[in-house]
């Protein structure tokens, strides 16, 4: 079996759902990946429609910017994309910590680079949810962080970028993926720094800070969250926007229907994936 991605150009057939398939068995990339984003957010302990919200914050930042619908079409399918490699290295987190769906978003909370959150956000958050002493966790965390950061990160990219690059998705979407764990000071994964790093992945990692921590708690927390990472972490200027814009980017996600936003969301034309026995 082949598969192919070809471009719609916004033409249904009649009676169409949505333009879902067709007597061809052609499907729209974004409905598909969008009910899979479901089964990643279930894999990495995430609200269900967080990577959906993700994606639909990311999408409406790039509109803010001014990114082409071109480039708004590729931030959308990075976004969206972010946590399908997570569990690539499921394994061995599984191995360590018994639960490696709990333990990955204790991951994710903790995940601003700096040191202090290790003992801050980290240590009780694997405590609570692996019933370890949080002395336990520190010295199992000490053991094992050389090891867990030199392979799953790169794992787990290479993984989401090979997934992208299969489904025939832009360049841009692929390279993004690849640099998911990079940070605007050039201490993360690869150590690309600045505006090196590619606007997609800039784009994602703004709206992953601000989605999750607006679900782990609510939008005051989420700004906070991302006005301490801004320049470490994050994009300096993306993350200026986001603060300044919060309201309109993040205080409807409660009440959406996400899936639908998405798709309504997205610039045509419209990706779409056919598979031809």
């Amino acid at each position: 079996m082949t598969h192919r991605l070809g471009i719609d150009k916004g033409h249904r057939q009649p009676g169409s759902p949505t333009g879902l398939c067709d007597a061809d068995r052609v499907f729209r990339m974004l409905e598909l990946l969008g009910g899979l984003s479901l089964v990643t957010d279930i894999g990495t302990g995430s609200p269900l429609e967080e990577s959906l919200k993700r994606c639909l914050v990311a999408g409406r930042l790039a509109k803010i910017i001014g990114c082409p619908d071109s480039e708004v079409s590729d931030v959308v399918y990075t976004a969206l994309l972010q946590h399908l490699g997570c569990t690539a290295y499921a394994h061995e987190v599984a191995r360590v910590w018994g639960d490696d769906i709990v333990t990955t978003r204790a991951m994710f909370l903790s995940s601003s680079g700096e040191l202090a959150d290790i003992w801050r956000v980290w240590v009780p958050e694997a405590a609570s949810v692996t019933g370890r002493s949080k002395v336990r966790v520190l010295a199992t965390t000490v053991v094992t962080a050389r090891r867990t950061h030199a392979e799953g990160p790169p794992a787990t990219c290479e993984v989401a970028s090979g997934a992208s690059r299969a489904l025939g998705l832009p360049e841009p979407v692929q390279v993004g993926l690849s640099h998911m764990f990079a940070m605007w000071n050039g201490k993360g994964l690869p150590s690309t720094a600045g505006e090196a790093i590619p606007l997609t992945a800039r784009i994602m990692q703004v709206a992953f800070t601000a989605v999750m921590f607006a679900l782990h708690a609510n939008t005051e927390v989420a700004v906070a969250e991302v006005r301490r990472r801004a320049g470490t972490q994050l994009d300096p200027s993306i993350a200026e926007l986001l603060i300044q814009r919060a309201d309109e980017l993040l205080t409807d996600l409660d009440q959406i229907d996400a899936y639908q936003a998405v798709l309504d969301a997205e610039p045509t034309p419209y990706a779409r994936w056919s598979s031809l026995s």
